[in-house]
Parts: C-alpha cells; sequence; structure tokens
C-alpha cells in the first residue's frame, strides 16, 4: 500500500486519500460549479453573496476586496477597483446565480463565469451540496 505524507496527520494511505476525494463524472446527478464575479463595492458584493447563501442558492462565498481590474470598455482602457467573489455552488444552481448577480448589479455587463469543478476533497464537496437546494425543489 502506498503512503503520501500529509500536513496535519503525517502519513496518509492511498486509499484513504481516495476516499476523501470527489471526482466529477459523466454520470453524476449534480456536480460542482465555482461562479466568478466582481462587484464595485465590499458593501454589495456582500448583499449578493448573503442572498446566495439565505436562498441557498450557495453554501459559501468568499468575498476578496482590493482587485483592481485593467479593462477595454466603449473604446477606452480603464483601471478600477474591484471586489473579487467566488461563488460555491451546485451545477444545477448556476443559472439562478447568475441571475441573482444580474438583478443586484449596477454594471451593465456584470462578470458572470462558472467553471464546473473536476475534483475536490470529498468532505467539503459534500458539505457544499449539502448547503444548496436542487433546481426547482423550492
Amino acid at each position: 500500500m502506498a503512503e503520501t505524507t500529509g500536513p496535519s496527520t503525517g502519513t496518509v494511505a492511498e486509499d484513504e486519500v481516495e476516499g476523501l476525494v470527489w471526482k466529477a463524472r459523466d454520470d453524476d446527478a449534480e456536480g460542482l460549479t465555482l461562479v466568478y464575479t466582481t462587484f464595485p463595492t465590499l458593501e454589495l458584493a456582500k448583499d449578493v453573496a448573503r442572498q446566495l447563501v439565505e436562498r441557498k442558492l450557495a453554501a459559501c462565498v468568499n468575498i476578496i476586496p482590493g482587485m483592481i481590474a485593467i479593462f477595454a470598455w466603449e473604446g477606452l482602457v480603464h483601471e478600477d477597483g474591484e471586489v473579487l467573489v467566488l461563488i460555491k455552488t451546485g451545477s444545477s444552481l448556476t443559472a439562478r446565480c447568475i441571475a441573482a448577480i444580474k438583478a443586484g448589479h449596477p454594471y451593465t455587463n456584470p462578470a458572470a463565469l462558472a467553471f464546473g469543478a473536476t475534483a475536490g476533497s470529498k468532505p467539503y464537496v459534500d458539505w457544499i451540496m449539502a448547503g444548496t437546494v436542487v433546481a426547482g425543489a423550492e
């Protein structure tokens, strides 16, 4: 049996590692999605994040202030401060998350990109799935 060194417990057997890792499969009923967006202010980001978690559209939202965006818009190059927001949700809830972002956003064309997870810590993924509603279950 192969072993791997773990930061908190020393060595971990490979079969123990396999039981701790979630891997997406084509036949998964529900995948995991990370939604990326930005907001112009911390307060607005917190408001939308709280709504997503309260409505169980997301299990967790990370808010990272202090990002600088340099972008072209309407023929000019802009540099603005923004707040980065990462939303963890089930794949079937992605469209509803993006709709909530747009509804609470002052930008004409807010950033809203969804990335499907291919693997992760199984207990963490289970926690995310338990903290969200299945689309249509409300």
